[in-house]
């Protein structure tokens, strides 16, 4: 027999590689093949009993002869195995006292199961720099999330998540070593790589603006902290200042005190370039905004309305993760076109935005109103979405 391992991935895309042959998940085979070998192959050394099996591949559907669907996908994944050694007779998936299991006399290196191996080196490994190469080639392992296409399914979303946070720890431990080395470009190129993977975490963050601190970059670093805050305000309608106070408040200790004078104030102020884009803020400076219209109010011709936009299904039933954070990203880029330069606005929850308008009367509040449901209507991507505007007068 061939001894040539397999090379099997999870992590991203699934595929099992051999010299010949290349098994990848695609439109020619169900997902219910690719969850059955995932299964198999991430439990491997146990047996599997059918009815397990079957609550794996159909958690949500009723089917009466489970066996004999679990028998003829059985049987499709031993044909598209065989396509890997075609010469060979090799028996992938063993059938024992009533139980399927991946046989584990197949030579094979699969991604998850190296990594969680090196985790568990890394516990009770106790010399820094071992510590160091094993976090390392830990990393280097994660090419993307654990089978990203099928989150909805239970076990799998449990899965995705223990890896994703062993990633990040893996990531935070590598920094904090590399800290303590004073390795600081080491630290901005990990966490350039660690934020293709996960923007949102805001720790990858704040070890770049020590590492540009670390390298006496402190203008730089100012940047970054100033671009950090914009993304999570935009993207998430976050305000993290607070959390990065600390940091924030070190680089301005670390510029240049030269003094500024007026000139200088107003092109610090002014917007990097002109936006023909409605302002966008987050919640605080929102709030502060809203407390100046409102003194404002008795002394300007003008109406100021206060909108808050709510997405929602029409079926009743809350709408999953990924579809309101694709929805709110179409809804933010059409707020921030169809709106006027001066009116504001803001990500007031995971589903909602809220709006300053700035109008003449009340029937310009309701022309506004109508355009932004008429426009959400022509672009929204999913449709049991439905979009709602509540409409108040600022007095």
């Amino acid at each position: 027999m061939n001894t040539s391992p397999l090379s099997i991935r999870l992590f991203g895309e699934f595929s099992i590689k051999s010299p010949y042959y290349e098994f990848r998940t695609s439109a020619s085979n169900s997902s219910q093949l690719t969850l059955l070998l995932s299964y198999l192959i991430v439990n491997q050394g146990t047996k599997i009993s059918k009815d397990k099996l079957a609550d794996v591949l159909w958690p949500d559907e009723n089917i009466k002869n489970y066996t004999g669907s679990l028998r003829n996908l059985v049987y499709r994944a031993r044909k598209e195995l065989k396509k890997l050694f075609p010469e060979e007779d090799r028996e992938y998936i063993l059938f024992t006292h009533n139980s399927y299991l991946w046989n584990p006399d197949i030579p094979c290196f699969v991604d998850v199961l190296e990594f969680e191996r090196l985790n568990q080196a890394i516990r009770s490994e106790t010399n820094e720099t071992k510590k160091q190469d094993l976090l390392s080639r830990m990393h280097a392992l994660y090419q993307g999330e654990f089978l990203p296409a099928f989150t909805s399914i239970e076990w799998v979303l449990y899965e995705n998540i223990y890896y994703r946070n062993l990633y990040i720890d893996c990531t935070l431990n590598m920094c904090s070593y590399l800290y303590k080395k004073k390795q600081f470009d080491d630290i901005i190129t990990l966490c350039d790589q660690s934020c293709l993977m996960y923007q949102e975490e805001e720790r990858f963050h704040r070890y770049k603006l020590m590492a540009y601190l670390g390298l006496g970059l402190p203008s730089a670093a100012l940047d970054y902290y100033r671009s950090t805050v914009n993304f999570f305000s935009q993207k998430f309608g976050i305000d993290i200042n607070h959390t990065l106070n600390d940091i924030y408040q070190e680089i301005l200790s670390r510029l240049p005190s030269t003094r500024m004078d007026i000139n200088s104030l107003e092109e610090d102020l002014k917007e990097e370039q002109d936006s023909n884009h409605t302002f966008y803020c987050n919640f605080d400076i929102f709030k502060n905004f809203y407390q100046l219209n409102r003194r404002s109010v008795r002394r300007s011709h003008s109406k100021h309305y206060l909108l808050l936009l709510t997405l929602d299904s029409n079926d009743g039933y809350p709408c999953d993760v990924e579809t309101t954070k694709e929805e709110m990203q179409i809804l933010y880029r059409l707020l921030s076109t169809q709106l006027r330069k001066n009116d504001i606005f803001t990500r007031s929850s995971h589903s909602q935005y809220s709006v300053i308008l700035t109008v003449p009367n009340e029937y310009g509040s309701e022309v506004a109103e109508r355009r932004i449901l008429q426009k959400y209507d022509q672009v929204k991507q999913h449709d049991n979405i439905i979009l709602t505007v509540e409409r108040k007068l600022i007095e």
